[in-house]
């Protein structure tokens, strides 16, 4: 047996451990009545709770264990890893239950794995399939992953620094691999399709050392309600008392399509994306008013600025810095935000109130107004 092999047992044998002491302590539950039915209407969300915590405690136990050996790969590239590791969180077949994925720093290129669990989050399942990204000397091979702004799956894209020859490949999750869907394209790197192009995600990788996406990792709309006034302050719009009027829901700023992946209550990490866009929220940030940020930001766009060209890198933009107002889901309340586009259009940042904090990752090149 390989040395992975022994690693996935190991973990598979302390998840089934988990389960089974989850099952013990659950027999004396006296949670229903005489007639064996539920006593109220907490059981679920307190079984969904649960869950949420065996799949946060069977991702940290990866982390805590990972190790080069786990991406060995015999027909892959040679990797002269760092010794680093990082990961992300995200749901890769839409059925609202967040798969991890795990990098393995190289010096040229990086393998990638995915890992998921089964449905009550204690039993661990690890596709084989190894994606890679990177580039290998100037004029040679370059690879990236990209998540997806529907949930259907991961794109590995590959192409020739030289000719920018280029071709990505959707692979879905079947529930227990990695599979390819059918779904490729054919392109130069400079003109990437515009299917491809708004479907294709920006992946924030996270270093194992930092905890907090695991912290705040959420099955469907379960994650731990933050207390509102852990949130920023409002800087316009009046007092957090003042029921200023907004419906509650993410995504009232603005009707570009979003697709929310965290609760609107949870308190830091990624939230979802907005038109293909991925926003993050801060330490002290909601997920309902992060993406509230983005629908209103997205919505009234950018500029006036000069469009980043993707076949000069080096080129910047000057969409500069704007600022926006948003309505908090938590307090009511309207808050200013100013933002910042980054040089190379990829993405931008917004911060204001006491410490509120949203980021954007993606292309925002197609929001920037016309001089």
């Amino acid at each position: 047996m390989s040395l992975i092999s022994r690693r996935l047992t190991g973990l598979a044998a302390l998840a089934t451990a988990v389960a089974l002491t989850l099952s013990a302590c659950g027999s004396d539950d006296n949670g229903s009545d005489s007639s064996g039915s539920p006593s109220n209407g907490t059981d679920a969300a307190d079984a969904d709770a649960q869950t949420t915590d065996n799949l946060r405690n069977l991702y940290r136990d990866v982390l805590a264990q990972v190790s080069t050996d786990d991406f060995a790969d015999a027909t892959g590239p040679t990797i002269d890893f760092t010794g680093d590791f990082q990961y992300a969180t995200a749901d890769l077949n839409a059925d609202a239950v967040p798969e991890l994925l795990v990098k393995a720093t190289g010096q040229e290129f990086s393998p990638i794995r995915v890992y998921s669990a089964s449905d009550d989050g204690t039993q661990l399942i690890a596709p084989t399939k190894i994606f890679y990204e990177g580039a290998s000397s100037a004029g040679g091979s370059r690879a990236a992953v990209y998540t997806t702004s529907d949930g259907s799956g991961l794109l590995q894209a590959d192409w020739m620094g030289g000719t920018g020859a280029a071709n990505s490949t959707l692979w879905s999750f079947d529930g227990s691999e990695m599979t390819e869907s059918g779904r490729t394209w054919s392109y130069r790197i400079d003109q990437v399709p515009s299917d491809l192009a708004s479907l294709q995600t920006d992946i924030t990788w996270i270093s194992t050392d930092d905890s907090s996406a695991l912290d705040t990792l959420s099955i469907g709309g379960t994650a731990q309600d933050a207390a509102s006034d852990s949130g920023p302050q409002p800087t316009t719009g009046g007092d957090a008392g003042s029921g200023t009027s907004d419906s509650g829901s993410a995504g009232s700023a603005g009707t570009l399509p979003q697709s929310m992946t965290a609760s609107s209550s949870q308190i830091g990490g990624t939230c979802g994306t907005v038109d293909g866009v991925t926003v993050t929220a801060g330490d002290s940030t909601s997920c309902g008013f992060a993406m509230n940020v983005a629908q209103q930001l997205l919505s009234t766009g950018w500029g006036p600025g000069r469009a980043y060209v993707p076949s000069d890198p080096t080129s910047p933009t000057s969409g500069g810095s704007t600022t926006v107002t948003a309505t908090s889901p938590s307090t009511g309340t309207t808050y200013t935000m100013d933002c910042n586009m980054n040089q190379d259009g990829r993405g931008g940042h917004c911060e204001g109130g006491n410490g509120a904090s949203v980021g954007l990752v993606g292309s925002l090149t197609r929001y920037l107004q016309a001089r």
